[in-house]
């Protein structure tokens, strides 16, 4: 037996009884003392909070109101769950290692006829990103940025961090992290001198949270929000086609928003800075087709679109 569906079984089996003692432990699950002491370790540092009683009657005991409530999936949702993880599994995703324990644990949860079910499952699918001929086979492009779990860490104590990237020093105010075109970007206000960075969790060597003395206000913050929010000048129409195109390429970090509850059109509205690059928008939406209708641009942008054209027809 496996030790995680080992701890989870061993779980269960404290949770239905409240109280009990290694001994118990060693019998039931076929363990040495020192086996017995690790997982009851594990399984407080797993969050079932446990009191040790001394003496001859001296054992283990649940802790008053802790009991854990027990779980119980049907058939489709632990498929659900299973495809999920699947489907994530060659995403670049976080935390890879621990979503491949819960498979595990799932699995040690259910009857022999899920676990075949799943099985099949795992044979019949195949997700984009996954080689057909290995399916669990995780190459190196599959796994998350390096610094993207310790971007996420540090983002939960605090949002405002000193980031090195691109050869510079940064202090930030972390908005979002955003994936796109299956890349990893960070979306967030430069503190030093306010405006929006959006900087590649790939070009990030160092990012390390801002000392309490250095980190700005509240009310300083919704202050810079304000100064440097920028009304869109790029509004795109998108029908079902160029929807398409958008899942299939889009090299720019822009959000694409359904509009009808079918998925079947949306919008693009974003900011465009006058220094950026033109060319490559225009591709894009060259690229994007008929499905992808103008309504608002900046006037630079529409006189580039319209030499591009022009440029075309005389070839």
């Amino acid at each position: 037996m496996k030790k995680n569906e080992r701890l989870n079984l061993m779980m269960r089996y404290i949770n239905n009884r409240g109280f009990f003692k290694l001994n118990e432990l060693q019998q039931e699950f076929h363990i040495s003392l020192a086996t017995a002491l690790r997982d009851v370790a594990d399984i407080e540092a797993m969050g079932l909070p446990l009191e040790a009683t001394v003496g001859r009657g001296g054992g283990y005991a649940v802790m008053p109101n802790t009991l854990l409530p027990t779980i119980r999936f049907t058939h489709n949702q632990v498929k659900a769950l299973f495809i999920a993880f699947m489907a994530s599994r060659n995403q670049q995703l976080p935390y890879l290692k621990n979503r491949q324990d819960i498979v595990e644990k799932l699995l040690g949860l259910i009857s022999p006829v899920q676990q075949e079910q799943l099985l099949l499952l795992d044979n019949l699918l195949v997700f984009e990103g996954t080689n057909p001929l290995k399916p669990a086979l995780l190459e190196l492009t599959d796994q998350p940025q390096p610094q993207l779990e310790k971007l996420l860490t540090v983002s939960l104590s605090t949002r405002q961090l000193k980031i090195r990237a691109n050869g510079k020093k940064y202090q930030i105010y972390l908005k979002h992290l955003e994936r796109a075109n299956g890349k990893w970007y960070l979306d967030c206000l430069d503190l030093k001198q306010p405006q929006r960075l959006i900087i590649a969790v790939a070009a990030i060597k160092a990012a390390v949270p801002l000392q309490p003395s250095e980190q700005v206000k509240t009310t300083t913050l919704a202050a810079l929000f304000s100064k440097t929010a920028l009304n869109p000048n790029l509004i795109l129409r998108l029908d079902a086609r160029a929807i398409a195109q958008y899942k299939k390429f889009h090299p720019l970090p822009y959000k694409l928003t359904y509009v009808d509850p079918f998925q079947a059109r949306a919008q693009i509205s974003e900011h465009v800075a006058p220094e950026g690059d033109k060319e490559l928008l225009i591709n894009w939406i060259l690229f994007l087709g008929p499905g992808c209708h103008v309504e608002l641009w900046p006037k630079s942008l529409a006189q580039a679109y319209k030499a591009r054209l022009k440029n075309e027809l005389k070839r």
